[in-house]
C-alpha cells in the first residue's frame, strides 16, 4: 500500500499547522494518481499520530479524523492508517487510540474500514524518563501492543523501527529498533517473533 503522508495532524510534519481540509485535498489528488497508475494499489490515509488531544497547532487523532470524514475523504482511501505509540510499558495510549479509529469511522457509517497501524514503538534511549523504557519493558509493551491491536481487528501492524539508529540521529530515535546497531536482537525482536509464532 501507499500511505499518504506521515502524521499530518502534527505541526512537525505539516507546517504552518495541520488542516484536515487541505489534507483531504492532498489525499484526493494522490488517490486519483495512484489508482490511475495501478488500480489495485491500496491507498492508506494517514498515518495519523495518536495524539490524544489538540495542542495548538497540532490536532488530536479523533478531531483530525472527524475533520477528514466530514470533508468527504472516505471516497479516497482503502485503509485508515494510524500510529499506535503505547507511551509507556503499560501501553495505556492504545485503548484511547483504538476508540478513536473505531468511533469516528462508525459515526460516518464506515465501521468496517480496514485499519493499519503503520507505526508502533517505544525507545530505550528517549531523553525523557517518562517515555524511556528498558529493553525488557520495550519487549513486553511491544508484544502487548501488537496483541491488543490484532485482537481489535487491526489488519496491519508495523513496528518502528527494525534497527537502532546511529550517527546523527536524535537520541530518542536511536533506541526504537528491535535490533541493536551491531544487528544482535534486542528482547523486543524475540518477543515479537514469539507473538508471531516463529520464535522460541
Amino acid at each position: 500500500g501507499i500511505e499518504i503522508w506521515n502524521e499530518p495532524n502534527e505541526v512537525e510534519f505539516w507546517t504552518p499547522g495541520p488542516d484536515p481540509r487541505v489534507y483531504t485535498e492532498l489525499l484526493t489528488e494522490a488517490h486519483a494518481a495512484i489508482k490511475q497508475a495501478n488500480p489495485a494499489m491500496p491507498v492508506v490515509a494517514g498515518g495519523f499520530s495518536n495524539r490524544r488531544s489538540d495542542q495548538w497547532p497540532s490536532i488530536g487523532l479523533a478531531n483530525f479524523l472527524n475533520g477528514i470524514y466530514a470533508g468527504g475523504a472516505r471516497a479516497n482511501f482503502d485503509a485508515l492508517g494510524f500510529h499506535a505509540y503505547p507511551e509507556s510499558p503499560r501501553f495505556e495510549a492504545i485503548p484511547h487510540t483504538l476508540r478513536a479509529v473505531a468511533d469516528i469511522p462508525a459515526r460516518y457509517g464506515d465501521a468496517k474500514v480496514p485499519l493499519w497501524a503503520t507505526e508502533a514503538g517505544l525507545s530505550t534511549t528517549d531523553p525523557n524518563p517518562r517515555y524511556r523504557v528498558t529493553a525488557q519493558e520495550q519487549a513486553d509493551a511491544l508484544r502487548g501492543t501488537v496483541r491488543t491491536l490484532r485482537q481489535a481487528g487491526v489488519s496491519v501492524v508495523l513496528v518502528h523501527t527494525l534497527v537502532d539508529a546511529s550517527g546523527g540521529s536524535a537520541p530518542r530515535e536511536r533506541g526504537y529498533g528491535v535490533f541493536r546497531t551491531d544487528l544482535t536482537p534486542k528482547p523486543a525482536m524475540c518477543a515479537l517473533a514469539r507473538e508471531a509464532g516463529v520464535g522460541k
